[in-house]
């Protein structure tokens, strides 16, 4: 007996998407006379999900690379990964999850460093057959690691649109967990980053039609069309590139955070295209009920050891090694936030402790001339925020550091980190 997935949605829409498929394409239509070919109770499909590649680069000049093996990991031994199917408009489908298999890895060795992982499905043929065009489009969605930061599992029905699930997207993690977590992050590269990303294909009926399980229809590597991952955090990383080492940065802690974030962003950062598809996002997505973990004093009284709700920065080995001048770089992984949230409460910045009992603070804001002009007014999902200290002001001149800073999508990466202009 052929095996029928059993997905979530009633056979009964089958025929109501048929219209909306054939209305949301500009395919062909096809002939009613034409005869149709006979159907596989299931279609056999392949694509390649990846986690290093930056979907819509912010700056030419810069290169690609992967990221380091916690921001790139998938952890499909538990199957933390959610797949969902919507149809030509964004309307769900099916839950393809219990279908889905991991069958290949590529980039990497053992658990880690994999960039690309290849996934085969099955789908009940019937949601394709009632399409009346010879192009049928669809859309998957990739939700990856939401398990290892408390993400609930997200109940899908008839009602389930992509823009209705980015709307709703549940949080991920919350305190007391937070600290801990973004700390277990900076150092543990077996820890699962939180990501998502979705893709449009549209490929031929015939070619639905003739897939097998013994001769899946390969979706990714006939168009070279990917499901690209964005990852839901940011990253904030503290160079050490202090002339007088008699000043060498100690360690770092992070004042000022959001408790929790989102799988998904909002529905208008991934669908400015015209259709929905992951890219670099402009505005951060906060669930309604995130908290601003406000420190009790400013940057300027950093020197105060007594506050400890904070986020250890860690000293980040793969980042140093990657500036190739070899400077040590300290970092953490944080939520989206917004200026917004802080409501008049001091504005995050970073403990840096330096050598000698020095303990200062370095705002979480723009720099020019080395100087702090003003505070961040947001910080957004799989963006790395840049500072680099190249001295110490220990006598509380213009200012306590001197600092230059950049931003930058996690997937590119700049040797020389320009001061802000």
């Amino acid at each position: 007996m052929t095996h029928r997935p059993r997905h979530i949605l009633s056979r009964g829409i089958a025929n109501a998407l048929c219209l909306l498929l054939a209305l949301l394409t500009g395919a062909c239509s096809r002939s009613h006379a034409e005869p149709d070919a006979a159907w596989q109770p299931n279609v056999t499909m392949r694509f390649s999900v990846v986690a290093r590649a930056n979907p819509s680069p912010t700056r030419a000049d810069l290169t690609e690379r992967p990221g380091t093996p916690a921001e790139d990991f998938i952890d499909v031994a538990r199957m933390d990964v959610r797949f969902l199917l919507f149809d030509g408009g964004g309307k769900i489908l099916a839950d393809l999850t219990p279908f889905t298999t991991c069958i290949d890895r590529i980039g990497g060795t053992g658990d880690l460093s994999y960039t690309v992982y290849i996934f085969q499905t099955e789908v009940d043929s019937e949601y394709f057959r009632a399409a009346e065009t010879d192009v049928i489009p669809f859309y998957i969605m990739v939700m990856a690691n939401g398990a290892s930061m408390g993400m609930p599992h997200i109940a899908v029905d008839g009602a389930t649109t992509i823009a209705t699930l980015c709307a709703g997207s549940p949080p991920l993690n919350a305190r007391p967990e937070t600290a801990q977590l973004m700390a277990a992050a900076a150092s543990d590269v077996s820890q699962a980053f939180p990501m998502a990303g979705i893709q449009r294909f549209a490929p031929t009926r015939k070619s639905l039609q003739e897939s097998s399980s013994d001769s899946p229809l390969d979706l990714s590597s006939a168009t070279g069309v990917y499901i690209h991952l964005l990852r839901a955090l940011a990253k904030i990383e503290v160079t050490d590139h202090i002339a007088d080492r008699d000043f060498a940065i100690d360690g770092a802690d992070l004042l000022g955070y959001a408790d929790r974030g989102s799988m998904l962003p909002l529905y208008k950062e991934w669908s400015s295209g015209g259709f929905p598809a992951t890219s670099q996002v402009d505005s951060p997505s906060i669930p309604s009920n995130a908290l601003y973990m406000a420190p009790q004093r400013s940057y300027a009284d950093a020197e105060d050891l007594s506050e400890t709700d904070a986020i250890e920065l860690r000293f980040d080995r793969t980042a140093t090694a990657m500036r190739g001048d070899g400077k040590p770089v300290w970092s953490c992984y944080v939520w989206e936030y917004s200026r917004a949230m802080t409501e008049g409460k001091a504005e995050p910045y970073v403990r840096v402790r330096c050598k000698n009992g020095i303990i200062k603070g370095m705002l979480i804001g723009e720099y020019k001339d080395g100087t702090p002009v003003e505070p961040l007014e947001t910080i957004v999902r799989n963006h790395i925020y840049r500072y680099e200290i190249t001295s110490v002001n220990p006598d509380g001149q213009k200012t306590d550091f001197t600092v230059n800073w950049t931003v930058c999508p996690m997937d590119e990466v700049s040797v020389e980190i320009p001061p802000f202009n």
